[in-house]
């Protein structure tokens, strides 16, 4: 997670960001072999992140979205569920 810090403790942080890494190998890589994403660092993740570490990818560009400037992928997301939510409004 690009504004976490490192505190030796596994907590909220470190398992969001976990499962996000877990997320993004099997939906984005299609890479079913990291298993269900659960969060936990076992033996399958960490070789993933092993990896990754080698390969020296995975070099995240999150740092550079924000509020201010958000990712197109984002932006479509928002519109999309701006839409779903006026559909429903207007279903009433």
């Amino acid at each position: 997670m690009p504004k976490s810090t490192v505190n030796g403790i596994f907590g909220y942080e470190t398992h969001a960001a976990t499962r996000l890494f877990q997320e993004y190998i099997r939906n984005v890589h299609g890479d079913i072999s990291i298993g269900v994403p659960d969060g936990v660092a076992g033996p399958n993740t960490l070789g993933f992140v092993e990896k990754w570490k080698q390969a020296q990818t995975g070099i995240c560009d999150w740092g550079k979205y924000n509020a201010q400037t958000p990712s197109q992928e984002f932006t479509q997301w928002m519109k999309l569920l701006a839409k779903a939510k006026n559909y429903f409004i207007t279903a009433q």
